[in-house]
């Protein structure tokens, strides 16, 4: 239904990354366990080089605090372009472009109620990915 672009927030004054032992802090801001974002930040981390073990995660419950951590330079975090320009305002953080992730609608066969067809319709309506064959 929807691409989206994670961005990785760094602390202030942090260089741009190339290799995993350029990040400075030892941390990640995320949400708990069960979250896409943390797995895929999880992830990025480990194909970077990097262990898991080597990172503490810090674990928050708003994409606020998400934020804060960057900004005083305790956490790096990864968080949807989305929420991270709505955020701005926050505080001072570096930002890097770091994937992009489609996010799809699934549901099992046969699961056909009137609410749910209207809710596919509207998010159909705003979705930014081109239909591809899938079936409506």
């Amino acid at each position: 239904m929807f691409r989206e672009e994670l961005v990785l927030l760094l602390p202030p004054g942090h260089p741009e990354l190339h290799q995993a032992d350029e990040i400075r802090t030892t941390a990640l801001a995320a949400f708990a366990p069960g979250c896409t974002n943390r797995m895929l930040a999880e992830e990025w981390l480990t194909s970077f080089g990097t262990q898991k073990a080597d990172f503490a995660v810090q674990e928050v419950r708003s994409y606020h605090a998400m934020s804060d951590c960057p900004a005083a330079g305790s956490c790096i975090s990864i968080m949807p372009r989305s929420v991270v320009d709505l955020m701005r305002h926050l505080g001072p953080v570096e930002e890097q472009p770091l994937m992009k992730v489609d996010t799809y609608l699934a549901c099992r066969p046969g699961f056909d109620t009137p609410a749910f067809s209207e809710f596919r319709k509207t998010l159909a309506a705003f979705s930014d990915i081109a239909d591809q064959g899938h079936e409506q």
